[in-house]
């Protein structure tokens, strides 16, 4: 028989999809519960994308190369060689250290080919923007004009200087000062001090490009130590 006039109990009954019972004749599978054909699943709603914000990827820092290893104790400065006192005695404390090969050469004015060029070069670095406070740049050399490197002069010079941060023109420089290879822009953690290390000066000086590059990660790290330019 069909549900078809039937009492309130058996409507419940037409909702869970009961439609005949006890009929007299075979009925089609799909008006049977008891059929053997599967019965579909019914469809799962669609899930909503979630209005949660998705977190950025912060910005990565600056690649610094590890701590390079001392080679030795620095030397005291009565234990200097007399060349290297006197040029000392010369030199003003700075926050930041400036050295390339023949800085040594230049501070005792000493004429090498290229002398004027460099000396321009220089005269950028502390005149054109950014402009920092007197008393952040200073220059110390890491071989005088034998040519002869001398490490760990350089570097307790750099800590008699009471300098927190070097740049290093040359890429001939900043392997002897560091002792490793290096590439232009890289930075370091070396006796106490954050190093960076660019190309020589030529190549800054008659690429725009270069130096501006070189003056954007000066700026960057100095301000990240907390040295600013005046306003």
């Amino acid at each position: 028989m069909a549900f078809a006039n039937t009492h309130l109990l058996s409507r419940l009954w037409l909702k869970r999809g009961l439609l005949t019972l006890l009929a007299s004749q075979a009925l089609p599978p799909e008006t049977s519960l008891v059929s053997g054909k599967t019965l579909r699943s019914r469809p799962q709603p669609r899930k909503l994308p979630s209005s949660e914000p998705r977190l950025r990827p912060k910005p990565q820092a600056p690649k610094v190369q590890p701590q390079v290893t001392p080679l030795r104790p620095p030397r005291a400065f009565a234990t200097w060689p007399v060349l290297w006192q006197q040029l000392f005695e010369r030199v003003k404390a700075g926050h930041v250290v400036w050295t390339y090969p023949l800085l040594g050469s230049d501070l005792w004015q000493k004429p090498s080919p290229g002398l004027a060029e460099r000396r321009a070069f220089l005269g950028r670095l502390v005149k054109e923007p950014p402009v920092y406070p007197q008393g952040t740049h200073t220059f110390w050399p890491y071989q005088m004009a034998d040519a002869v490197a001398q490490p760990e002069l350089f570097w307790a010079g750099v800590r008699q200087l009471k300098a927190s941060v070097v740049m290093i023109l040359g890429l001939e420089a900043g392997q002897k000062l560091l002792s490793r290879p290096v590439v232009p822009y890289s930075q370091h953690h070396a006796y106490g001090c954050h190093v960076m290390v660019f190309q020589e000066i030529q190549d800054l000086a008659q690429n725009l490009a270069l130096y501006g590059a070189m003056r954007r990660m000066q700026r960057d790290v100095l301000a990240a130590l907390g040295l600013n330019p005046v306003a």
